[in-house]
């Protein structure tokens, strides 16, 4: 940007404020706190956000038609992407304060294309950059491909949304020449799930390997029955904009499959696609709540949670970014002093015990929440919803198909196969 330019902005009053948003890909509105200070509109969780990295931080000369809705309440207003990728919709508490976030956006995006255009730029090139790095990155980094149906983000960087030390920065660099096959961000999840300790981290991969092996493909045919009963359900954002993922008690129970290896069988199709095609960014996270409302004493089983846990930490290590079990009651409590034992360490410290919907919305916002805990999203699950993302808060990062495709299966390198 020219000093001319800035020095223009900088005329532009500064605005900031509590707005509502709702995107193409999240149907319910969710609070945020919007600022424009610069080229970029930028949003927060909280209005209390000094030094915290944006939510996002959006190019204005990527938006095209800044307008208010015409649904008539005038409160509403709009902007599109320039590569058609977004659509967002902002509401305002008043039709005035709508319209002067509006004329801010137009004037500034206005400046800044014309000031480009003087300085010889390409204004199609500039319309079609990726947006700059926020908390929850818009786009999706440089695409490794594994497959012509399975896209896998990576970059050197990661994408830039995280900030690598140099002993990560060395350790990925090592790791990428024992193991060229597997992304960068896996690699980093891995070493840093083994304290940073490069032959822990290469053990920990073989066996990845040897066990993406064993397991994939897993059909969706083979999986349907089980993942139609809504055990897992995937739905809404957290305040810090992460996929929450429900268990719902209720529905578990060794009574509900013929083997529990079966039944992991569906846990891992659905956490593939969770992992390589919903998840904004390779090294984003999920929140897990585990609700017991309904739950009887059939539902406990210590097979499945034995299972769960080793899965977390052997195969998705660093993608539970917490957990909440509601309601912990003090018979849970005390269950969970002997489940604890088949959790590592590191996830174990992850879960909290929340006695009530009260609690959790201290956590995830009531719109986000179901409206069985408290909250106002209503959704009916439905399994074929996998494939079509019509999923309150989900955003698919690629395109799917039945059979998941993301379940890749990696060569082992030949210097550790047995000879």
């Amino acid at each position: 940007m020219s000093d001319t330019t800035e020095s223009l902005l900088g005329t532009f009053k500064k605005m900031d404020g509590y707005l509502k948003k709702k995107s193409s890909t999240h149907s319910g509105w969710q609070k945020r706190y919007f600022v424009i200070d610069s080229a970029y509109i930028k949003y927060f969780s909280a209005a209390n956000h000094q030094g915290e990295v944006p939510l996002a931080a959006i190019d204005i000369r990527q938006m095209t038609n800044i307008s208010i809705s015409g649904d008539g309440n005038g409160c509403i207003f709009c902007f599109d992407l320039a590569d058609g990728s977004r659509k967002y919709q902002l509401k305002a508490e008043t039709p005035g304060v709508a319209l002067a976030w509006v004329k801010n956006l137009q004037d500034r995006r206005r400046t800044l294309l014309e000031d480009a255009k003087e300085r010889g730029e390409n204004i199609d090139d500039l319309l079609f950059n990726n947006f700059k790095g926020g908390k929850k990155r818009e786009s999706e980094g440089d695409l490794y491909a594994m497959g012509e149906t399975s896209p896998r983000k990576d970059s050197v960087s990661l994408t830039g949304k995280f900030v690598l030390t140099t002993k990560e920065e060395n350790g990925i660099k090592h790791l990428k020449l024992q193991f060229p096959e597997i992304e960068s961000a896996a690699l980093l999840r891995f070493f840093r799930a083994s304290k940073f300790k490069l032959q822990d981290a290469t053990d920990r991969i073989v066996d990845h390997i040897k066990w993406r092996q064993d397991v994939f493909p897993i059909s969706f045919e083979r999986v349907k029955e089980d993942c139609s009963r809504g055990k897992y359900v995937m739905m809404g954002r957290d305040k810090e904009g992460d996929l929450v993922i429900y268990l719902h008690a209720h529905e578990m129970g060794s009574h509900t499959y013929s083997t529990i290896e079966e039944h992991m069988n569906s846990v891992f199709f659905l956490l593939e696609i969770v992992t390589a095609e919903i998840l904004d960014d390779p090294m984003d996270k999920f929140t897990i709540v585990y609700n017991r409302t309904r739950a009887e004493k059939k539902n406990r089983d210590l097979a499945w949670a034995e299972n769960i846990g080793k899965t977390l930490a052997n195969h998705y290590p660093e993608r539970m970014k917490r957990a909440y079990v509601i309601p912990a009651n003090v018979l849970f409590r005390t269950l969970w002093t002997i489940v604890k034992v088949f959790f590592d360490p590191d996830t174990a410290a992850k879960i909290r015990f929340l006695s009530g919907p009260k609690e959790l919305q201290k956590y995830i916002a009531v719109d986000q929440l179901p409206v069985d805990l408290g909250g106002e999203l209503e959704y009916e699950f439905n399994v074929n919803h996998l494939f079509t993302y019509t999923i309150p808060g989900v955003t698919p990062g690629g395109g799917m198909q039945k059979g998941a495709p993301a379940q890749v299966v990696y060569d082992l390198p030949a210097h550790f196969k047995q000879t």
